[in-house]
């Protein structure tokens, strides 16, 4: 009766030298630190109240007022776009028929994003609760431009990245 052979628990090979691995934690984020990654305040809130309208948190009334995903896409992409880092906090508004709209307010003026549940962006500029349409409708930041120069704004705050 033969015996079965066993491998060796232990193969010693002669390998190249490896360089030391040093701590992955410390050198990723001390180069993160020197990038200076820089999101605006409102939009980091603006992300985060669309999230959560989306699930379904602090929503008051009766009904299903969570908007769909593609007018939640379709709208953080539309704020992503905007260049403009201090504005002030936009307010979040459920729509019925699953759509959300934000809303800024400078002084007498004002500036409303609609985002519809199919997705379709419509941009709103106010004046003494009036509709201005001399405006191009397309570049989110002309619009909100001109809402903060309102005339009674002493000083704008506004910059751009």
């Amino acid at each position: 009766m033969k015996l079965a052979t066993l491998p060796p628990v232990i193969e010693l090979r002669d390998a190249p030298p490896r360089p030391q691995i040093r701590n992955a934690a410390i050198p990723v984020w001390s180069e993160l630190h020197r990038v200076r990654i820089q999101q605006s305040s409102w939009k980091s809130v603006a992300f985060s109240r669309i999230t959560a309208l989306e699930q379904g948190k602090n929503i008051a009334g009766a009904g299903d007022f969570r908007p769909s995903e593609r007018a939640a896409g379709q709208l953080r992409l539309y704020v992503d776009h905007i260049a403009l880092e201090s504005l002030p906090m936009p307010s979040i508004i459920p729509l019925s028929g699953r759509g959300i709209m934000l809303t800024w307010q400078s002084g007498i003026r004002a500036v409303e994003v609609t985002s519809f549940a199919d997705g379709e962006i419509v941009a709103e500029a106010r004046e003494n609760n009036e509709t201005i349409c001399d405006l191009p409708m397309s570049d989110p930041d002309s619009i909100l431009l001109w809402m903060v120069m309102s005339p009674e704004t002493k000083r704008p705050y506004v910059k751009a990245r």
